[in-house]
Protein backbone atom coordinates (compact mmCIF):
# COMPACT_ATOMS: atom_id res chain seq x y z
CA UNK A 1 0.00 0.00 0.00
CA UNK A 2 2.75 2.37 0.99
CA UNK A 3 4.58 1.26 -2.52
CA UNK A 4 1.42 2.39 -4.42
CA UNK A 5 1.24 5.43 -2.67
CA UNK A 6 4.81 6.12 -3.05
CA UNK A 7 3.97 5.87 -6.98
CA UNK A 8 1.55 7.85 -7.00
CA UNK A 9 3.04 11.05 -5.65
CA UNK A 10 6.06 11.12 -8.08
CA UNK A 11 3.20 10.26 -11.18
CA UNK A 12 1.84 13.69 -9.35
CA UNK A 13 5.20 15.43 -9.14
CA UNK A 14 6.09 15.19 -12.89
CA UNK A 15 2.68 15.88 -14.19
CA UNK A 16 2.86 19.47 -12.11
CA UNK A 17 6.28 20.33 -12.89
CA UNK A 18 5.27 19.07 -16.65
CA UNK A 19 1.84 21.64 -16.66
CA UNK A 20 4.07 24.23 -15.07
CA UNK A 21 6.66 24.27 -17.84
CA UNK A 22 4.00 24.47 -20.73
CA UNK A 23 2.67 27.44 -19.08
CA UNK A 24 5.65 29.09 -19.05
CA UNK A 25 6.74 28.06 -22.21
CA UNK A 26 3.21 29.48 -23.59
CA UNK A 27 3.78 32.61 -21.85
CA UNK A 28 7.09 33.29 -23.39
CA UNK A 29 5.42 32.75 -26.76
CA UNK A 30 2.54 34.93 -26.28
CA UNK A 31 4.51 37.83 -24.89
CA UNK A 32 7.34 37.54 -28.34
CA UNK A 33 9.65 34.12 -28.47
CA UNK A 34 10.51 34.79 -25.12
CA UNK A 35 11.71 38.56 -25.75
CA UNK A 36 10.73 40.86 -22.67
CA UNK A 37 8.91 44.09 -24.60
CA UNK A 38 10.59 47.13 -24.38
CA UNK A 39 8.98 48.74 -21.15
CA UNK A 40 10.23 52.42 -22.90
CA UNK A 41 7.92 51.84 -26.00
CA UNK A 42 5.05 50.13 -23.34
CA UNK A 43 5.12 53.60 -21.39
CA UNK A 44 4.81 55.86 -24.87
CA UNK A 45 2.00 53.35 -25.93
CA UNK A 46 0.77 53.22 -22.35
CA UNK A 47 0.36 56.67 -21.83
CA UNK A 48 -0.22 58.25 -25.09
CA UNK A 49 2.34 60.54 -24.87
CA UNK A 50 4.77 59.86 -28.23
CA UNK A 51 3.09 61.57 -31.77
CA UNK A 52 5.73 60.07 -33.74
CA UNK A 53 8.78 57.76 -34.23
CA UNK A 54 11.84 59.47 -33.46
CA UNK A 55 13.79 60.52 -37.31
CA UNK A 56 10.87 60.66 -38.90
CA UNK A 57 9.37 63.27 -41.62
CA UNK A 58 6.05 64.77 -42.77
CA UNK A 59 5.09 67.90 -44.55
CA UNK A 60 2.63 70.50 -42.88
CA UNK A 61 1.94 72.96 -45.94
CA UNK A 62 4.85 74.17 -47.36
CA UNK A 63 7.20 73.41 -43.88
CA UNK A 64 8.87 70.19 -43.05
CA UNK A 65 8.52 68.78 -39.74
CA UNK A 66 11.28 66.47 -38.10
CA UNK A 67 10.17 63.91 -35.39
CA UNK A 68 12.27 64.51 -32.20
CA UNK A 69 13.70 61.96 -29.96
CA UNK A 70 10.97 63.22 -27.18
CA UNK A 71 8.55 61.48 -29.76
CA UNK A 72 7.07 65.11 -30.88
CA UNK A 73 6.86 66.85 -34.60
CA UNK A 74 9.73 70.51 -34.32
CA UNK A 75 10.10 72.61 -37.49
CA UNK A 76 12.54 70.76 -39.72
CA UNK A 77 12.77 73.59 -42.66
CA UNK A 78 10.83 75.81 -44.88
CA UNK A 79 10.22 74.35 -48.02
CA UNK A 80 10.24 76.57 -50.85
CA UNK A 81 9.65 74.46 -53.42
CA UNK A 82 6.79 72.55 -51.73
CA UNK A 83 7.55 69.44 -49.24
CA UNK A 84 7.57 65.65 -50.82
CA UNK A 85 4.74 64.05 -48.93
CA UNK A 86 6.28 60.34 -49.70
CA UNK A 87 9.38 61.60 -47.51
CA UNK A 88 8.00 64.34 -45.33
CA UNK A 89 11.20 66.44 -47.00
CA UNK A 90 11.43 69.80 -48.55
CA UNK A 91 11.37 68.87 -52.80
CA UNK A 92 15.03 70.09 -54.69
CA UNK A 93 15.00 73.88 -54.88
CA UNK A 94 18.25 75.75 -56.19
CA UNK A 95 18.31 79.24 -57.00
CA UNK A 96 21.20 80.95 -59.21
CA UNK A 97 22.40 84.20 -58.21
CA UNK A 98 25.39 85.81 -59.32
CA UNK A 99 27.62 82.48 -60.60
CA UNK A 100 26.34 80.80 -57.22
CA UNK A 101 24.00 77.95 -56.22
CA UNK A 102 21.49 78.51 -53.03
CA UNK A 103 19.94 75.57 -51.37
CA UNK A 104 16.44 76.52 -49.50
CA UNK A 105 16.64 77.46 -46.05
CA UNK A 106 16.03 75.94 -42.57
CA UNK A 107 16.31 77.79 -39.16
CA UNK A 108 16.87 77.07 -35.41
CA UNK A 109 20.14 75.73 -35.57
CA UNK A 110 23.62 76.03 -34.02
CA UNK A 111 26.63 76.67 -35.80
CA UNK A 112 27.95 73.29 -35.58
CA UNK A 113 24.26 71.82 -36.81
CA UNK A 114 24.60 74.57 -40.02
CA UNK A 115 27.83 73.52 -40.90
CA UNK A 116 26.57 69.79 -41.00
CA UNK A 117 23.46 70.28 -42.51
CA UNK A 118 25.36 72.00 -45.89
CA UNK A 119 28.12 69.45 -45.73
CA UNK A 120 25.52 66.33 -46.05
CA UNK A 121 23.13 68.15 -48.39
CA UNK A 122 22.18 66.46 -51.29
CA UNK A 123 19.72 68.73 -53.42
CA UNK A 124 19.34 69.40 -56.65
CA UNK A 125 21.56 66.48 -57.94
CA UNK A 126 24.49 67.79 -56.06
CA UNK A 127 26.27 66.89 -53.13
CA UNK A 128 29.34 69.57 -52.79
CA UNK A 129 27.04 72.11 -50.55
CA UNK A 130 29.06 74.29 -47.89
CA UNK A 131 27.94 77.28 -45.24
CA UNK A 132 28.67 79.97 -47.17
CA UNK A 133 31.94 82.24 -45.95
CA UNK A 134 30.61 86.22 -44.89
CA UNK A 135 31.85 86.99 -48.47
CA UNK A 136 29.88 85.12 -50.00
CA UNK A 137 26.45 86.00 -47.64
CA UNK A 138 26.49 89.45 -47.91
CA UNK A 139 26.12 89.06 -52.01
CA UNK A 140 21.99 88.21 -50.92
CA UNK A 141 22.10 91.75 -49.40
CA UNK A 142 20.25 94.51 -51.35
CA UNK A 143 19.03 97.86 -51.01
CA UNK A 144 21.79 99.00 -48.23
CA UNK A 145 24.32 100.02 -49.65
CA UNK A 146 26.92 100.10 -46.53
CA UNK A 147 26.78 96.52 -46.28
CA UNK A 148 26.27 95.21 -49.93
CA UNK A 149 29.22 93.31 -51.52
CA UNK A 150 31.94 96.15 -52.14
CA UNK A 151 30.35 98.35 -49.17
CA UNK A 152 31.85 100.84 -46.85
CA UNK A 153 31.52 97.55 -44.02
CA UNK A 154 34.99 96.70 -44.40
CA UNK A 155 34.23 93.06 -43.51
CA UNK A 156 34.98 90.55 -46.18
CA UNK A 157 36.91 87.00 -46.39
CA UNK A 158 39.99 89.17 -46.23
CA UNK A 159 39.06 90.98 -43.43
CA UNK A 160 37.30 89.35 -40.41
CA UNK A 161 39.01 92.00 -37.74
CA UNK A 162 35.39 93.30 -35.72
CA UNK A 163 38.19 96.02 -34.93
CA UNK A 164 39.73 96.51 -37.82
CA UNK A 165 36.38 95.76 -40.65
CA UNK A 166 33.49 96.94 -38.70
CA UNK A 167 33.75 100.40 -37.78
CA UNK A 168 35.97 103.57 -37.42
CA UNK A 169 37.32 106.02 -34.93
CA UNK A 170 37.06 109.83 -35.37
CA UNK A 171 39.26 112.31 -34.36
CA UNK A 172 36.87 112.85 -31.09
CA UNK A 173 37.57 108.84 -30.31
CA UNK A 174 33.95 108.48 -31.58
CA UNK A 175 32.98 105.36 -33.12
CA UNK A 176 31.16 104.87 -36.26
CA UNK A 177 29.92 101.28 -37.20
CA UNK A 178 29.94 100.74 -40.87
CA UNK A 179 27.67 97.59 -40.57
CA UNK A 180 24.86 98.49 -38.92
CA UNK A 181 22.63 98.20 -42.21
CA UNK A 182 19.53 99.58 -43.01
CA UNK A 183 16.54 100.11 -41.13
CA UNK A 184 12.91 102.20 -41.20
CA UNK A 185 9.56 102.20 -40.05
CA UNK A 186 8.12 101.01 -43.22
CA UNK A 187 11.03 98.55 -44.39
CA UNK A 188 12.38 96.85 -41.10
CA UNK A 189 11.09 92.85 -41.40
CA UNK A 190 10.11 93.63 -44.98
CA UNK A 191 12.17 91.24 -47.07
CA UNK A 192 13.27 94.13 -48.82
CA UNK A 193 17.19 93.48 -48.05
CA UNK A 194 17.23 90.46 -48.68
CA UNK A 195 17.60 88.87 -52.71
CA UNK A 196 15.34 85.76 -50.95
CA UNK A 197 13.34 87.89 -48.91
CA UNK A 198 14.60 86.58 -45.40
CA UNK A 199 14.24 88.74 -42.21
CA UNK A 200 15.97 85.91 -40.05
CA UNK A 201 19.91 86.05 -38.75
CA UNK A 202 22.15 83.90 -40.88
CA UNK A 203 25.34 82.12 -40.32
CA UNK A 204 28.06 82.40 -42.21
CA UNK A 205 31.51 79.74 -41.57
CA UNK A 206 33.82 82.53 -41.11
CA UNK A 207 34.92 83.71 -37.85
CA UNK A 208 36.29 86.90 -36.35
CA UNK A 209 40.01 86.64 -36.03
CA UNK A 210 40.62 89.04 -33.07
CA UNK A 211 37.86 88.35 -30.21
CA UNK A 212 38.64 86.17 -27.15
CA UNK A 213 35.39 84.58 -27.44
CA UNK A 214 34.38 82.76 -30.26
CA UNK A 215 32.35 84.68 -32.41
CA UNK A 216 31.03 83.97 -36.65
CA UNK A 217 30.16 86.64 -38.66
CA UNK A 218 26.50 86.31 -39.92
CA UNK A 219 24.01 88.56 -41.54
CA UNK A 220 20.58 90.15 -39.46
CA UNK A 221 18.41 90.41 -43.08
CA UNK A 222 15.97 91.93 -41.80
CA UNK A 223 18.08 95.16 -41.35
CA UNK A 224 20.83 94.22 -44.23
CA UNK A 225 23.32 93.76 -40.71
CA UNK A 226 26.60 91.93 -41.07
CA UNK A 227 27.52 91.13 -37.56
CA UNK A 228 28.31 88.23 -35.33
CA UNK A 229 26.68 85.70 -33.29
CA UNK A 230 28.38 83.01 -30.18
CA UNK A 231 28.49 79.53 -31.36
CA UNK A 232 27.60 77.95 -28.06
CA UNK A 233 24.47 75.29 -28.12
CA UNK A 234 22.02 78.07 -27.27
CA UNK A 235 22.46 80.66 -30.03
CA UNK A 236 19.60 79.70 -33.01
CA UNK A 237 20.07 81.07 -36.39
CA UNK A 238 19.19 80.34 -39.89
CA UNK A 239 21.11 78.64 -42.45
CA UNK A 240 21.34 78.56 -46.34
CA UNK A 241 23.54 76.65 -48.21
CA UNK A 242 25.48 77.05 -51.11
CA UNK A 243 27.51 75.81 -53.66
Amino acid sequence: MKKILVISLVFATVFLIVSCGGSTQNKSEASGNGEKPDSDEQDSEADGSAECKSGDFKCADSESLYCNSFGSWVFYARCENGCDSATGKCKDMCYEIDNKTWSYSRSSMTWEAAKEFCDNMINCGYSDWHLPTISELRTLIQNCPATETGGECGVTDQCLSYHQCSYIHNDDNSIISLCIGCSDSDSYYSGKYSKFGDNDWFWSSSFQDDTDSIQVWGVYFAMGTITSFGTNEYTLESVRCVR
